[in-house]
């Protein structure tokens, strides 16, 4: 079965962006480089923007599809955001050794925190065989890699570096850019509509795994949810934003959200028949559930 994971609020409990930024600004503490908060303001002024000049608002789309091409408008929005940051020189120099040594710091300092259950969920797909893939907008894959294997427990046998990483990555050198995934339209994962792609030639690269799930936290999940056979969605007991978001829009598609629980294997992928998603508070409320009685069944 082929298991894909979101990273930022769904294996980790919040958002860990902030924490890969400080990588640049400690490489460069002798600089005067305009504060984070510069960035993330910026970001918010041309999401407004974004939303006064388009028609469809995410408060308005109809359909499904009309939110994730509303969504995918958003790429230029995305794109402004990143060579803004590129410009600066955030990321100017800094090394892969910079990324491993921020990203062991921020798991003992417990500034990045795993979401209950991750590893011995991901040693329970590895001993049945299972692919694991995180499919993240993050900036760093090899933050990423680094904190899962930081994080590690020593009784498991969750083994860190056979979980496949699809995220943008720091580039090395002088120049300071993220890396790119096309170099045709000259964009990395930045939108929903990629992490969809990046999940698609996975599930291409391993047709012998005819079975998918996804777990995620936001609206930019929604579509990989929806395409996978099992989509998951993690809610904390008290919802934050992103969490909220994403449950108003399945209210407002009509697709139904039940406890993983009660999962049944049989579920449609169709986006215009009946919808049916499943939630959970933590890995191990997955790990635990009746998902692994069905996974070399169909669950189509």
């Amino acid at each position: 079965m082929n298991w894909f994971f979101d990273w930022d609020g769904t294996m980790t409990t919040a958002d860990t962006l902030s924490v890969v930024a400080s990588i640049g600004y400690n490489k460069h503490r002798d600089q005067k480089l305009p504060p984070w908060s510069y960035f993330t303001n910026a970001y918010l002024s041309d999401y407004k923007a974004h939303k006064a000049m388009h028609e469809s608002k995410p408060g308005s789309s109809n359909s499904i599809e009309e939110f994730l091409e509303w969504q995918e408008n958003l790429v230029e929005v995305e794109r402004a955001s990143v060579e803004r940051v590129e410009r600066a020189g955030i990321f100017a120099n800094v090394t892969i050794t910079d990324i491993d040594n921020a990203a062991r710091e921020a798991v003992q300092s417990r500034s990045v925190l795993l979401r209950p259950g991750l590893v011995s969920l991901i040693e329970k797909i590895q001993e049945r065989g299972g692919s694991t893939t995180i499919v993240s907008i993050n900036w760093s894959a090899r933050f990423i890699y680094s904190c899962l294997g930081s994080a590690r427990e020593p009784r498991t046998q969750a083994q860190p570096h056979k979980v496949n990483i699809r995220a943008n990555e720091i580039g090395s050198g002088s120049s300071a850019k993220l890396t790119r995934t096309s170099a045709v339209e000259d964009r990395g994962i930045w939108t929903a509509r990629d992490k969809e792609r990046m999940m698609l030639a996975e599930l291409e690269a391993e047709p012998q795994q005819r079975n998918s799930v996804y777990i995620g936290d936001s609206p930019n999940d929604l579509s990989c949810l929806l395409l996978a056979n099992v989509g998951i969605c993690i809610r904390d007991n008290e919802l934050n934003n992103e969490q909220s978001s994403l449950r108003e829009l399945l209210h407002r598609f009509n697709i139904a959200c039940q406890h993983i629980g009660k999962y049944s294997h049989r579920r449609s992928t169709d986006y215009k028949s009946f919808k049916r998603l499943w939630w959970a508070k933590d890995f191990n409320e997955i790990r635990e559930s009746a998902l692994f009685e069905h996974e070399h069944m169909s669950l189509e």
